[in-house]
């Protein structure tokens, strides 16, 4: 098994991973209109963004937020001097993102966690919704088959951008008043370090899931088995056991093929999760953050547990690449109730 040893995070709704989960789990909402950008209607577009960030461009905006979530992360304990390989979760590319830009955030970010660890492979995927869920499954299935290194798993991501706004309303998926079930724009980036279990009371990554989605096309009907074979997967350790799953962490953004898929997946699942578990849907507070959402929920649950916010001991995080088919589900042991 892995543990969750550090973790860092930078939101619109917190600038630290503390104050981002005090924030979510307060309900307080970062979504607001852009003081800038309107749609083709001329109407002002909602969308949430981390206002300490003054960069315009997407991929500086990226790299600004996660160097601020890794800065967060090495000033915990133990947040550094490990062996460790670095897992990047970036956007596939898009406009406002291309190759050139990928090559340079991820040199930005290795170059912020050299200095503090003895660092060793550096593997970056792109799979937007899905990969900081992928991200971590991979950690954990490294430490599980033996590696010696710890993982510093990445993830970051910026839709609020002039480029990406226009890309994003370009394929009719911008929430307006005449599209309902758009997605809200949004920004974010997290950083966590896994390592080996130990005896201490930490977070532990316990199951985890990937597979691919070849069936399900536009314009439907979205059924979903793909990510319902991944959720299985994730939580088969709980199979047998009697303690049901309460919290599940979603990458629902309102667009109609993510959540008919997820329902259809969770039809599927429904055996291994609580009657009336809670839905965590991140996108309600910070707005969509595609590749940064998995590591994003894994934080949100950890901190959320530690300092009594989050009840219950067992959390599952799904996510949905927009592009290419990925599907990918955690599972996370959230320990024993905290003690006052």
């Amino acid at each position: 098994m892995s543990e969750i040893v550090a973790m860092g995070a930078c939101t619109p709704i917190g600038l630290w991973a503390e104050a981002a989960a005090a924030a979510y789990f307060s309900e307080i909402s970062s979504i607001q209109l852009h003081p800038r950008f309107i749609d083709a209607g001329g109407e002002r577009v909602s969308m949430a963004f981390v206002e300490a960030v003054e960069s315009t461009r997407e991929a500086d905006r990226m790299a600004e937020l996660a160097l601020a979530a890794i800065r967060d992360m090495l000033t915990q304990p133990d947040g550094g001097g490990q062996e460790a390989d670095l897992l990047l979760s970036l956007p596939a590319y898009r406009p406002g993102f291309g190759p050139e830009d990928a090559r340079a955030l991820v040199e930005k970010i290795r170059g912020s966690v050299e200095s503090a660890f003895s660092l060793g492979e550096v593997v970056t995927g792109q799979y937007d919704q899905a990969g900081g869920v992928m991200a971590i499954a991979t950690a954990m299935n490294r430490i599980a088959n033996g590696g010696r290194r710890h993982c510093i798993v990445v993830a970051t991501d910026s839709y609020i951008g002039a480029d990406s706004l226009d890309w994003i309303e370009a394929h009719q998926r911008l929430k307006t008043d005449t599209n309902p079930f758009g997605l809200i724009p949004g920004e974010a980036a997290a950083a966590m370090l896994v390592g080996p279990a130990t005896s201490r009371n930490r977070v532990q990554v316990i199951g985890g899931g990937l597979r691919r989605e070849i069936a399900d096309e536009s314009p439907g009907p979205y059924l979903g088995r793909a990510l319902s074979r991944a959720l299985l997967d994730a939580t088969a350790p709980l199979a047998q056991r009697e303690t049901p799953i309460r919290h599940l962490f979603v990458d629902l953004s309102g667009e109609i093929w993510r959540t008919d898929s997820f329902g259809n997946a969770l039809t599927r699942a429904s055996s291994r999760f609580a009657l009336g578990e809670s839905f965590n849907v991140t996108a309600n507070r910070v707005g969509e953050t595609g590749a940064a959402f998995g590591v994003l929920a894994g934080i949100l649950a950890a901190v959320g547990r530690r300092t009594g916010m989050l009840e219950g001991r067992f959390a599952c995080i799904c996510g949905s690449a927009t592009s290419g088919g990925a599907r990918a589900a955690v599972l996370l042991d959230l320990g024993e109730r905290p003690t006052k």
